[in-house]
């Protein structure tokens, strides 16, 4: 008989009519504070058991079924967890400093505030794992797939990441300062304001990774690769680095860049102003709140690109390709849209008052809300968007068409609608039209 004791009041919490707990049939048992230090729980069963702030120190758990356990506040340092499944396990405050966690599967598991500082994670299973801010200092994550997680500043300092996969990964502000990133992937990782300070680069692809602001200073960069990776002035890197032989790119204001590839580059609150990346291939980059007035962007390719509340004001974006692009919010008041593709845009809500968007394509845009006053849309094709609530003051939609697009609730007063095609558009009660003007007529 194996009695299981509170680890503070020495009360007996479970009785297990066994010689040892390997292999033990736990599955759910009320476990809260158990004193299971040092226990020997290789391959036991504990699925959804309860073991909230229980000691656990130095426990063998190897192969331990843990899926749906609740470990929250658990101390579990050097214990042993290779090859355990706690999928869908809650570990919230627990410490595992120096844990063994080899090929552990943590899907979809919960780690708010859990301390991994020293643990091995070789290999780990971290699917649908938050890992924002997490604490891992010193852990070990060699090989580990991390493609596109958001793991904004998490705390990798001293980590061991070699060949790691973080291509696309959200590293923004993340302290990898000495982290070993030997053999990692980081093309299109995105390290705006990240530390990585005395980090060993060797062999490390950062092809077309944001490294705008972050600090490089005594990095290693042996036989890395950083083509198109982008920098800024606030980024900090070694005296004698040269960006130039690495190809990197300088952003900033009023860069000279055309013809540019920066293809689904993470560029949040870029400084483009006035810069010229006519031609360019922006295509999927992600430029949210990015400044770009004034910016000569004329033949750029920005299809599928997300510009939410982006300053593109003044731009010339003159037969730009803004296909399914995401503009909701942005600004691009006096722009010069001429010719511009914007099917399918999403422009909810976006200024563009005294816009030119001579002969742009604009078919099934959402442009409920928008602001086009004053806009030159002369021969545009709005033919099924949605331009519902839209303000279309005084704009000229001489020879557009409007053909079964909803304008329910659109503001045309004032506008001018000469040869303009309305046939099956959606026309609401709120409709307000020129003085006199009749659709159809």
């Amino acid at each position: 008989m194996i009695e299981i004791l509170d680890r503070y009041t020495g009360t007996t919490l479970f009785k297990l009519d066994a010689v040892n707990l390997k292999s033990a049939s736990l599955a759910k048992a009320v476990l809260r504070r158990a004193d299971l230090e040092g226990a020997d729980l290789l391959g036991a069963n504990l699925e959804r058991a309860e073991l909230q702030r229980a000691n656990l120190a130095r426990a063998g758990m190897s192969r331990c079924f843990l899926a749906g356990a609740v470990l929250e506040g658990a101390d579990l340092p050097g214990a042993d967890l290779t090859h355990a499944n706690c999928s869908g396990a809650d570990l919230s405050g627990a410490f595992l400093e120096g844990a063994r966690m080899t090929r552990v599967n943590l899907k979809n598991a919960r780690i708010e505030g859990a301390q991994f500082a020293w643990a091995n994670l070789t290999e780990a299973e971290l699917t649908g794992v938050d890992l924002v801010s997490a604490r891992m200092a010193h852990a070990t994550l060699a090989k580990v797939y991390l493609e596109r997680y958001w793991m904004t500043e998490i705390d990798l300092f001293g980590a061991d990441l070699t060949e790691a996969n973080l291509t696309g990964a959200h590293l923004e502000r993340a302290n990898l300062g000495g982290a070993n990133l030997t053999g990692a992937d980081l093309r299109l990782a995105d390290l705006h304001g990240a530390n990585l300070r005395g980090a060993n680069l060797e062999r490390a692809r950062l092809g077309g990774a944001n490294l705008r602001e972050a600090n490089l200073e005594g990095a290693n960069f042996d036989a890395a690769v950083l083509s198109g990776a982008v920098y800024d002035d606030a980024t900090r890197f070694s005296y004698a680095f040269e960006w130039r032989k690495h190809q990197a790119i300088r952003l900033g204001a009023r860069v000279e860049l055309p013809g540019v590839q920066l293809i689904s580059m993470a560029l949040n609150g870029v400084n483009l102003i006035g810069a010229d990346l006519s031609s360019g291939d922006l295509r999927e980059a992600t430029l949210d709140s990015a400044r770009m007035s004034k910016a000569n962007l004329n033949g750029v390719n920005l299809e599928g690109a997300r510009l939410r509340l982006a300053d593109l004001s003044g731009a010339d974006l003159r037969h730009a390709r803004l296909a399914e692009a995401d503009l909701e919010g942005a600004s691009l008041a006096g722009a010069n849209l001429g010719g511009a593709n914007l099917i399918g845009a999403r422009l909810l809500r976006t200024d563009l008052r005294g816009a030119c968007l001579r002969e742009a394509q604009l078919s099934r845009a959402l442009l409920e809300g928008a602001r086009l006053d004053e806009a030159d849309l002369t021969g545009a094709s709005l033919q099924r968007a949605d331009v519902g609530s839209a303000v279309l003051t005084k704009a000229d939609f001489t020879n557009a068409s409007f053909r079964v697009a909803d304008i329910s609730n659109a503001d045309f007063t004032h506008a001018t609608l000469q040869e303009a095609d309305f046939t099956d558009a959606v026309v609401g009660r709120g409709t307000r039209w020129p003085r006199g003007f009749k659709p159809g007529s």
